[in-house]
């Protein structure tokens, strides 16, 4: 049992692009910034079956796409791209919105977003009743300073039209509590979705001071409320390493729901609260557990005994032993794997673990593919033979860590090659990575 590349891989490079799950076999990667711009819109579909990518049609031209488009997809298999990179010339197109239907391969254009609109990474979540609902953006207001959007928005498939999220008894506009720029979103056992970690604001890429969010919100599709959830808790030996520390994860916290409807959080960052962030950065290895409360302000979390291992060894080399970028997948027998990360320096790590609720333990899994990165020569501080994960999971863990297929067979890909010659502007990666795990 072993992590496997596609073959062949796709034949341009894509970094951060979205992967989303078509069916019970396939995969459409979009988005994303490719080695050349020229090739942003194009969109690939890869099959688990065969490890191999087609070219679909791709989004029209009129549809700047970039890293920071959101994804959904119908549950008629049907794919929505909406939103993106709004400074810049990608400015004017961030409200435009395309629908994808794969039995014609076609694209359309439907309804645009009610303002622009920008993510970074967190998913798209599709609600029981078809709708989808897309979070944790920066509007246009708010991109300057980097002040995560309060906004959320749906789409009605019926109908082809986005929204504001509105209470259904008045009609009226409802809002998150806070903004969780570079958070994660997922749908709860009973239909709601819980929203969890990122930034308040965050001044990116300068100066790059940043405010987490430490509450969580959650929205009940069938009111149209969204409501303050119980804060993330503290953690002994990560909060009390830094001042004003108090339970936020940023940047890739891996959030998964398992089969008894609890909720594993796992990873993710911390640092001082209004400094800047790059420079009091730690990494997570804590994993919380929580069980939800249909009166969200009363969920609960249990801080699990076992902690993520150091990945000095596996990609690891000077960094503080913590995750975040960590992809999150919930697999059967209340078990989550945990699949590389980052450290707080961009090492990209290649180690797996699989974390059992029930038993409280953490085993260590099949290495994910890793090689000797070309940059080495031009990095002398570094270990001879160090080596680290193919695919990086920057931009991975929230968009594309939910690539779970019928008997536990996991999809990683869509970030740069963490390999290449070029350690500086590393090229997007061209390929997919999956494993049938038992």
């Amino acid at each position: 049992m072993s992590w496997v590349l596609s073959d062949p891989p796709l034949p341009v490079g894509k970094d951060g692009a979205c992967g989303v799950k078509l069916n019970d076999r396939q995969v459409l990667w979009v988005g994303g910034r490719s080695d050349d711009s020229a090739d942003n819109n194009r969109v690939f579909v890869y099959d688990v079956t065969t490890r191999r990518f087609d070219e679909v049609a791709p989004v029209p031209a009129a549809k700047r796409m970039n890293r920071n488009v959101a994804v959904g997809v119908l549950a008629n298999g049907h794919v929505v791209v909406a939103g993106g990179a709004i400074l810049g010339a990608d400015g004017a197109t961030s409200r435009l919105s395309y629908r994808y239907n794969p039995d014609n391969d076609t694209w359309t254009r439907t309804g645009d977003l009610p303002e622009s609109q920008e993510w970074a990474f967190t998913p798209t979540t599709l609600l029981r009743d078809g709708r989808l609902l897309a979070v944790g953006g920066v509007g246009a207001e708010g991109v300057a300073g980097g002040v995560g959007s309060v906004n959320a928005f749906v789409y009605d498939a019926e109908r082809g039209t986005w929204d504001y999220t509105r209470r259904v008894s008045d009609n009226t506009q409802t809002t998150l509590g806070r903004g969780h720029r570079f958070g994660n979103a997922v749908l709860l056992s009973d239909g709601m979705v819980f929203v969890v970690g990122g930034h308040i604001f965050w001044s990116f890429p300068q100066p790059g001071r940043s405010v987490q969010a430490v509450d969580t919100d959650y929205f009940d599709p069938n009111t149209g409320e969204w409501t303050t959830g119980a804060p993330l808790p503290t953690v002994p030996g990560e909060d009390d390493q830094l001042q004003n520390s108090h339970g936020g994860r940023t940047n890739g916290v891996g959030v998964a729901v398992m089969d008894d409807g609890r909720v594993v959080i796992a990873g993710g960052a911390t640092h001082i609260d209004g400094a800047v962030y790059f420079n009091t950065i730690l990494c997570r290895r804590s994993i919380l557990v929580m069980t939800p409360n249909p009166d969200p302000a009363l969920s609960t979390y249990v801080l699990a005994a076992a902690r993520i291992p150091s990945g000095d060894g596996s990609g690891g080399f000077r960094g503080d032993g913590g995750r975040n970028q960590l992809p999150c997948y919930a697999v059967s027998g209340n078990r989550v794997v945990l699949a590389g990360g980052q450290d707080h320096i961009g090492n990209d790590l290649y180690d797996t673990y699989v974390f059992n609720a029930g038993t409280g333990s953490l085993i260590r899994g099949p290495d994910r593919v890793h090689d000797t990165p070309g940059w080495l020569a031009g990095r002398p501080n570094y270990p001879a033979g160090y080596q680290c994960a193919v695919i990086s999971t920057r931009a991975v863990s929230m968009a594309n860590s939910k690539l779970v297929f019928p008997a536990d067979t996991l999809v990683h890909g869509g970030s740069y090659n963490a390999v290449s010659d070029n350690g500086d502007n590393p090229p997007g990666s061209r390929s997919a990575e999956q494993i049938k795990h038992p």
